[in-house]
């Protein structure tokens, strides 16, 4: 979306919802200067580190040219889904909001996509129960994660009871 219109919005979409570091090439620079490290958590360990650099990445550049193939197995880790597994990627998802909530201004703040459909929706997709995805909505909704933004029709309900 950023190439074809390079808005904040989509500048935003660019550095803080595309967190995988594949595909991204990224000055040592930017990580020594910065004390950025990859987390040692068996999933997501890269969300954080990708966030940071892009944050204080004093220039970023997009193509659309393929510098990166990736590939797919059935055991990978994306491939097995689990309740642990989802809540240690839920983990580092508030550690993200609260980093960008910090650091971000209140407009730029209020442009960030937070995928909480796609995380809701993964929960049922991944089959991980019913409870678990109200559960999980209401850890979203209690660490302040904007999800009102992305819902919809409930958009609307939300803001007459408020």
């Amino acid at each position: 979306r950023y190439l074809d219109n390079p808005s904040l919005k989509n500048l935003l979409g660019l550095k803080y919802s595309f967190e995988a570091p594949w595909s991204k090439m990224i000055r040592r620079k930017v990580f020594t200067d910065n004390n950025i490290l990859f987390d040692r958590t068996m999933v997501a360990n890269d969300t954080m580190a990708s966030v940071k650099t892009a944050f204080y990445a004093k220039e970023i550049l997009a193509t659309a040219e393929k510098i990166y193939c990736i590939t797919k197995t059935a055991h990978s880790l994306t491939a097995t889904v689990s309740r642990e597994k989802y809540n240690q990627r839920l983990k580092v998802y508030f550690r993200k909001h609260k980093f960008l909530k910090e650091n971000l201004t209140r407009r730029e703040y209020g442009l960030v996509n937070f995928k909480v459909k796609s995380r809701l929706y993964s929960i049922l997709y991944n089959r991980l129960g019913k409870w678990f995805y109200l559960w999980t909505f209401c850890r979203i909704a209690c660490h302040g994660v904007p999800f009102w933004r992305e819902l919809g029709p409930y958009k609307y309900i939300w803001s007459k009871k408020n």
